[in-house]
């Protein structure tokens, strides 16, 4: 319940000498020849094993068949997974066994234990059966480094069509596929670190070129602390000129995120900036839950050259 009360409230990872005489030169040759190949050997043994244990698609990738819930005479299984066009799917059976139209979504997904929307919306009639996927995109899997994934993690929530009455939201529901333990999760902590506070890390870069608004600043959130958070942007300036900026970022307990701040033309154009010097910001902490404040960064500047 604490869960759908914050989701009202919010309505979101690296390389003797020589002497003596020439039989002895050659076969100190023939001595370091030998150890060079078993050397290679050995590193090209390694490097299969790497491969072995480290996959580099979703190519043949399953998972078994499990109930996600069973509630009341609704419920959900997972039948299947898909490497779509897109992004990968979680093919789902929705059975509404009961006399209400029920809507069926996803809350806050991950995969690889990173923070990865995944999406699904369904309204299912009375009586009435469904097939339906819950999607993830490959932009958002290649940003977070992921290109073959072990585990889903999701919350699914359920209300009455008509009337928005919560109904029920599953606790957390683990996916794993049949790589599970082949996969190495790697942090993307690239750039300057941010915030290093009471198990929060949050590293970041300015960018120029990977936004698709052209400028940004690139964020990579580990979430170590004992609860799930919320973080939003303070103070945010451009050259001393303060710009609203409406981002709040979702990080559940244990988990990463890779996201951005957008710095968008307007920004600029309304403060008749043509070039970017310095930008100035803080972070503020809150709890998923209450919303209330946990703690503040120090005042963030980057400095653009």
């Amino acid at each position: 319940m604490k869960r759908t009360f914050a989701i009202i409230l919010s309505a979101c990872m690296l390389f003797a000498l020589l002497s003596c005489d020439f039989d002895s030169l050659l076969d100190e040759t023939t001595t370091k020849e030998k150890a060079v190949s078993e050397t290679t050997a050995e590193e090209t043994t390694t490097a299969e094993e790497t491969t072995k244990k480290a996959p580099q698609n979703n190519k043949n990738v399953t998972i078994e068949e499990q109930v996600l819930i069973d509630h009341a005479g609704f419920k959900v299984t997972a039948k299947s997974f898909e490497d779509g066009l897109l992004g990968p799917n979680i093919k789902i059976l929705i059975e509404n066994n009961t006399d209400k139209n029920i809507s069926l979504i996803s809350l806050d997904t991950m995969v690889n234990d990173y923070m990865i929307n995944g999406s699904l919306s369904r309204d299912i009639a009375a009586g009435k059966t469904a097939n339906d996927i819950i999607s993830f995109k490959n932009t958002d899997l290649k940003e977070a480094g992921i290109n073959a994934i072990g585990k889903f993690e999701l919350y699914l929530h359920i209300y009455e069509t008509a009337s928005f009455d919560n109904i029920y939201t599953s606790d957390c529901i683990t996916i794993k596929t049949s790589i599970f333990d082949d996969i190495e999760i790697v942090k993307q902590n690239n750039g300057e670190e941010f915030l290093n506070k009471e198990g929060l890390s949050i590293f970041g870069y300015y960018s120029e070129k990977d936004s698709y608004f052209g400028k940004s600043i690139e964020l990579f959130f580990d979430n170590n602390t004992n609860e799930n958070i919320n973080v939003r942007i303070k103070d945010f300036s451009i050259n001393g000129y303060m710009v609203s900026i409406p981002r709040i970022f979702h990080v559940e307990e244990g988990k990463m995120a890779v996201n951005e701040i957008a710095i968008i033309s307007a920004y600029l154009e309304d403060n008749n900036i043509t070039k970017i010097d310095k930008i100035e910001f803080k972070f503020e902490v809150l709890s998923y839950e209450t919303w209330l404040t946990l703690f503040e960064s120090d005042v963030i500047t980057i400095n653009v050259d």
